[in-house]
């Protein structure tokens, strides 16, 4: 019996691995578990073994030499004894889902998916790791910054490429060498070992970075569309590395408080760990019925009967049925997306049109379109608290205040739709830009001249209420978390107050914390190059825009990490701006970019070193895929935008469509 020893609670337990034969007894089998991600045997072997042994146990013959299990099991996966190891495995199980062990996490529902167990030996710098993580990058990064222009975009998703990576990365470990050579003085190889979850969870981490397009991106469309203004690629880069990298240098002060501690969960992270494990884990679990394991892909009991779907099984059917499902609402029957049941009563009616109309306020309109339905919430990812208040404060906003506004005529809103982004003059009819600007500034003279800017009322009240929202979060953290962040700081500054997590990911070397501030250095001299050698802000406005993303980086990201919901620090921005440069729509669009995906930057970055932490991923290596993995989809990004503004005619217009770059208008 060879042992392997693997953290567990900060204490070490032993995790044995056999190549006995069927023959060995069941007072042989371990009774301890397997740490997150070691190796195991498929379903049908584990339960082949499982069940001959048993039967062997029983009858007191031991199984013929050279059986099927013999042959084909050489690392024992873990197998608790039922009969003679059932009460301490009860009382194993027992500690660790219990709320008040000091061996488990103090919330619940990351009691319920993240494990406690965990192998520091596990590689994570590994050849495919960095290939595999560059090449869905440079792929993800190109083909969503492709279709972003389009008037209906598709986008490859964190789940897409997370499932897709897993048979690859599998297909490497099978066929790259395993012949070890020296780098750097270190011991490397290009196959180290079987293809393990915190490579897949790294590589999904790297793709998280890119998934969504550059927002400084918008800026380069709209000088060269909209302003005819075109600074050139080396402007359009530098503006893109610095938005991007920024925020960055924040997290080395918020992990103290929005990584370590127990009660900040990230709801969004732990759907993640559980989508992992369900990927990578074939494990034995005990249910609530005594006598019956978990193995692999479904439940069985003792006599090989089938007793209930196990996770993977599970995940199956509802990828295949979701597959079936998604041809119906999107090409079949594409009614099914907005179904307007009252809006039928009375087809031509336009106040019931306005009200319950799939382009109005929807009130009474269903979606059997999942895609449509989450567009605005994940339903499965917020906890249902913070569902019931967003829901209120929906309905109190757009299905009572809003249309009592315009039914009020408040604004003159009549003379607009009841729900639109699009600008306005007095009497209804678009508004021209180009009518009031002169050298890409607001002409003050051509502004009276030309009449007043309008909006529709509903438009305006989501001003007025992303500014009430921002106050909310300030006043809600200092009064209900302040208390928290004061002895957060001083237990951070202590090493107290460490849960189970926390103390298992001392066993990695943290990021040092000059790793940080000099990355904010460099970040932050190459921001003020940029905004002054290609005139897009003065530097000391820079300097208010990211001072603005740091205040507002901890308050909205403790919101978000309890609440799946991140209030943005785009209304905020865009008004500061606004006074301090009214007329500068380019100089606008850059403060809001620096303040904006400053923030946003900040806490992504944060979410996935507390998804490091759930993982027991090193925080150097996801420290370095993160910055690499951003660098590079930022670089596609505008390369990407950069070539098909020059070979799409009428790109960015009404009548280039589909190219009516939607999202950037």
């Amino acid at each position: 019996m060879k042992g392997k020893k693997a953290r567990k609670g900060g204490s070490t337990a032993s995790v044995t691995s056999s190549t006995s034969s069927a023959s060995s007894s069941h007072s042989s089998l371990p009774t301890d578990r397997p740490p997150l991600g070691a190796r195991h045997t498929t379903q049908d072997t584990i339960q082949e073994e499982f069940f001959s042994e048993k039967a062997s146990h029983e009858d007191g013959a031991p199984a013929a030499a050279g059986s099927t299990t013999s042959s084909s099991i050489s690392e024992r996966t873990y197998l608790p004894n039922y009969r003679q190891s059932k009460e301490k495995y009860d009382r194993d199980i027992e500690s660790q889902h219990s709320a008040g062990s000091e061996d488990n996490s103090p919330i619940e529902e990351v009691r319920a998916i993240v494990p406690v167990t965990d192998d520091p030996n596990m590689p994570t710098n590994t050849f495919r790791m960095w290939f595999l993580s560059l090449f869905f990058t440079l792929l993800v990064s190109f083909v969503n910054q492709f279709f972003y222009l389009r008037q209906n975009p598709v986008s490859i998703t964190y789940t897409v490429v997370s499932l897709v990576s897993l048979p690859i990365g599998n297909f490497l470990a099978r066929v790259l060498p395993t012949r070890q050579f020296h780098l750097f003085g270190h011991r490397c190889s290009f196959n180290p070992g079987p293809f393990n979850i915190k490579e897949h969870a790294l590589i999904g981490t790297a793709v998280a970075c890119c998934s969504g397009t550059a927002y400084a991106v918008d800026i380069v469309i709209l000088q060269k569309k909209y302003y005819h203004d075109d600074q050139g690629f080396l402007a359009g880069f530098m503006l893109v590395l610095t938005t991007q990298i920024t925020g960055f240098s924040l997290a080395g002060v918020l992990r103290k408080f929005l990584v370590k501690p127990a009660h900040m969960i990230w709801p969004a992270n732990l759907v993640t760990v559980a989508l992992f494990r369900t990927l990578h884990e074939r494990t034995f679990e005990r249910t609530s019925q005594a006598g019956y394991y978990i193995a692999g892909g479904s439940t069985v009991g003792l006599d090989g009967s089938s007793q209930r779907m196990g996770r993977m099984r599970y995940f199956g059917y509802v990828t295949a049925a979701s597959f079936v499902w998604y041809w119906f609402p999107n090409y079949i029957f594409p009614t099914l997306t907005a179904f307007s049941v009252l809006c039928w009563i009375k087809p031509d009616n336009i106040v019931l049109a306005q009200l319950t109309g799939s382009n109005g306020l929807g009130i009474g309109t269903l979606s059997f379109d999942w895609a449509t339905s989450t567009s605005a919430l994940a339903p499965l990812v917020t906890p249902w608290w913070a569902q019931v208040n967003i829901l209120i404060g929906f309905v109190a906003v757009a299905w009572v205040i809003a249309p009592v506004a315009y039914y009020a005529n408040l604004w003159d809103s009549k003379m607009f739709p009841i729900l639109t982004a699009e600008l306005f003059k007095e009497d209804g009819t678009p508004y021209d830009k180009s009518m009031v600007m002169t050298d890409n500034v607001l002409d003050v003279d051509k502004y009276e001249a030309y009449g007043p800017l309008r909006m529709d009322s509903f438009f305006a009240l989501t001003y007025g209420i992303g500014f009430a929202g921002l106050t909310a979060t300030l006043t809600h953290v200092a009064l209900y978390h302040g208390k928290d962040i004061r002895d957060q700081w001083r237990a951070a500054i202590s090493m107290k107050d460490h849960d189970i997590h926390s103390r298992m990911m001392l066993e990695y070397k943290e990021v040092p914390q000059w790793w940080y501030a000099t990355l904010f250095l460099v970040s932050l001299a190459l921001s003020i190059f940029t905004v002054v050698c290609w005139n897009y802000l003065p530097w000391y406005y820079l300097i208010v825009s990211l001072a603005i993303a740091f205040i507002f980086a901890l308050p909205v990201g403790i919101v978000q990490a309890v609440t799946n919901q991140q209030p943005g620090l785009n209304v905020i921005t865009e008004y500061v701006i606004g006074y301090l440069m009214p007329g500068h729509p380019i100089a606008n669009v850059t403060f809001k970019a620096y303040g904006y995906i400053t923030n946003v930057q900040a806490l992504q970055f944060t979410q996935d070193l507390k998804l490091g932490h759930y993982m027991k991923i090193p925080p150097r290596i996801m420290f370095w895929v993160q910055i690499i993995s951003s660098i590079i989809a930022g670089m596609i990004n505008l390369a990407t935008t950069d070539w098909l503004l020059k070979v799409q005619p009428n790109i960015c217009t009404k009548a280039g469509y589909p190219w009516t770059c939607r999202n950037t208008n």
